[in-house]
């Protein structure tokens, strides 16, 4: 490669590859390639189960530094979803169909689940910002 004057710097050398070869108008032709990515012990990973390790290490991040968004906003959205579940019970009994029993006790523990989320949630962000300051006052001392 390097003697075609397409080496690179970087992660970018396929974008580099392509623009010098598109400059000296040689013919290339783009293929689908499967990643193998080799790790210690020899095992091997799928890119697909690399991209989900990468994507669980960062809501493990945000749910560390960011509690109240991780927990008490699903929390909430859970909360929601069973109030209008509540509301549509209460709407069928209005309009004289037997009352759904196993619409209330999904509703409850929708509710219920939504409220434990949102209560996490304050604690966690409670604990973080305990900690945050007291590490601001160990630096200060």
């Amino acid at each position: 490669m390097e003697a075609l004057g397409s080496g690179s710097e970087g992660y970018n050398i396929e974008s580099d590859m392509i623009r010098r070869f598109s400059e000296r108008a040689l013919p290339f032709v783009r293929c689908q390639s499967l990643c193998v990515i080799g790790f210690r012990m020899g095992t091997n990973s799928m890119r697909s189960l690399t991209g989900l390790g990468v994507f669980s290490h960062i809501i493990s991040l945000i749910s560390y530094e960011r509690p109240l968004l991780s927990m008490s906003v699903p929390g909430l959205i859970i909360v929601i979803a069973g109030l209008f579940l509540g509301v549509y019970t209460y709407s069928c009994t209005l309009n004289g169909a037997i009352f759904p029993m196993y619409m209330l006790s999904l509703v409850a523990g929708i509710f219920t689940l939504g409220v434990v989320l949102i209560v996490t949630g304050l604690i966690l962000n409670f604990l973080v910002l305990i900690k945050k300051t007291a590490a601001e006052n160990t630096s200060q001392t």
